[in-house]
């Protein structure tokens, strides 16, 4: 490594890798090295040294990535040549259960740095995942000596931290480029952080002594807010003969165990809203995901003390952000994993319980794991009729955000789309079994330790029988049900 220039190596140079940590990382100045497992990936970025992160807003907005190179995660002797320049800090986005194989290259830097008598550097994990640096933190521990591992508290700072940055699939004609939404959040543990030599200031990373107020809030408005606008578009409609007819009950392909709460459905299924943006864009979804984060919004407003204003306008950002019409986000794609979601602490019974602990509401919460327990969407492939490079605008679309009709000229894409048979998700369907053996009040009671009196547990049992049996078409009229 013969720059001058300080040095991050990123782990991971997928989406989120490119379009949010590595383009502000770039920005301020740094020579980004990415580390991946993706060889053509890795000979892409050394082939060509930049690519362009595509602005999705109104107008087309490029911005060029430069100053970047690339090694294989596997490479340990990259690593030892990393270690022994300026680097300064190590970022990740490989996602919270890949965490756990980075232990072996970044006890590898450690290591070399310790035998260079080489200065503090800083490590930070970007995942959707609490405290993930600290996770990553115990798995390199495990690779090192005592004396290394004495070294890494003097000298490695594991900064949690809270991102925020929405990077949906984007179809380049480059392999590197990627489309990313205008805004972005980016805030660091400042207690956790050393001092590097060279110090480095990064102008799109914000530093707080507070940072436990902005994790909860970001996790717990922004991915409950996304993950249950996905499980509901990911409900498939019910035809009126199917809602009616135990005998016609093909759009939804399900069967019914013969205990109650056992309703299981089996077979992915059309979603009703395969993007975001469509499912957003329904009243009945909208009004239930807007509710959810209210609910978790008053427990978040009393626990850190964010205004109620403050909070207010950062909820009606995140509705709007979810509403981009340049954002073609697939449902399949942002509700994957519903395990995962599903944990506790994480962005469902993470806020419900803060709820339960304050005596505050939460249906529209509830209904939220309901629909995780049914995700299960086809995926879908395409064939355009036409390329991104001879798309034009159509016509000037006009969404209602917040009740204001937005002028954002948006492309029309003339395609087609072709569903795919198997599941899309494997944790969708392991719920699918676990239901089929448990029943849903087991399943339910294994993810919650609720009792099966629990009158949120019997909730949520109401919320996915309706879900069941009606699809998406069933969502307003419980909901309304709730309220009244």
């Amino acid at each position: 490594m013969t720059t001058q220039k300080p040095i991050a190596l990123q782990f991971g140079a997928g989406n989120i890798g490119r379009g949010f940590i590595g383009a502000v990382l770039s920005q301020a100045g740094f020579h980004v090295v990415f580390a991946d497992v993706q060889e053509p990936i890795v000979n892409e970025i050394n082939k060509n040294g930049q690519y362009d992160l595509h602005i999705l807003e109104g107008r087309p907005k490029i911005e060029t990535v430069k100053d970047i190179s690339a090694v294989l995660s596997t490479n340990l002797q990259a690593f030892e040549d990393i270690a022994k320049g300026q680097l300064t800090i190590i970022t990740t986005a490989v996602g919270p259960n890949i965490l756990p194989r980075l232990a072996k290259p970044i006890a590898q830097i450690i290591r070399t740095r310790m035998a260079e008598n080489r200065g503090p550097i800083n490590i930070v994990a970007c995942e959707n995942a609490q405290r993930a640096s600290h996770v990553l933190r115990d798995a390199v521990d495990q690779e090192l000596s005592d004396q290394e591992r004495e070294y890494a508290r003097d000298n490695i700072g594991y900064a949690v931290c809270s991102v925020d940055r929405i990077v949906p699939p984007y179809d380049t004609e480059n392999l590197l480029d990627v489309g990313v939404e205008p805004f972005y959040e980016w805030i660091v543990d400042a207690n956790s952080l050393k001092k590097t030599d060279p110090d480095v200031q990064i102008p799109g990373m914000k530093a707080t002594d507070n940072l436990d107020a902005y994790v909860q809030r970001k996790l717990f408005t922004l991915n409950t807010g996304h993950a249950i606008t996905a499980f509901l578009g990911a409900l498939p409609s019910a035809q009126p003969s199917a809602a009616s007819s135990k005998s016609s009950l093909s759009l939804l392909s399900m069967t019914s165990a013969s205990s109650s709460g056992r309703s299981t459905p089996t077979g992915a299924k059309i979603p009703s809203h395969p993007t975001i943006l469509e499912a957003i864009n329904s009243n009945a979804i909208r009004d239930i995901v807007s509710q959810a984060l209210h609910e978790s919004g008053e427990a978040l407003i009393r626990k850190h003390g964010f205004t109620k204003e403050q909070h207010e306008e950062y909820i009606s950002k995140i509705l709007a952000r979810f509403a981009n019409p340049n954002m073609q986000d697939e449902v399949a794609r942002v509700g994957r994993e519903p395990l995962r979601k599903l944990k506790k602490g994480d962005r469902f019974l993470g806020p419900i319980e803060m709820c339960r602990e304050m005596g505050l509401p939460r249906d529209a919460l509830l209904i939220g794991v309901a629909s995780a327990l049914l995700f299960n969407p086809k995926r879908r492939t395409k064939s355009r009729t036409s390329s991104r490079g001879s798309l034009t605008v159509l016509a000037a679309q006009r969404p209602v955000i917040n009740g204001r009709p937005q002028m954002l000229a948006a492309p029309v894409w003339e395609e087609e789309w072709e569903w795919e048979e198997e599941e899309a998700d494997e944790q969708a369907k392991a719920v699918y079994e676990m239901i089929a053996e448990k029943g849903v009040v087991g399943v339910l009671r294994e993810l919650t330790a609720w009792e099966e009196d629990d009158e949120d547990l019997k909730k949520v049992v109401r919320a996915y029988e309706t879900l069941f049996k009606e699809g998406i078409d069933g969502v307003a009229g419980y909901f309304q049900g709730l309220k009244n």
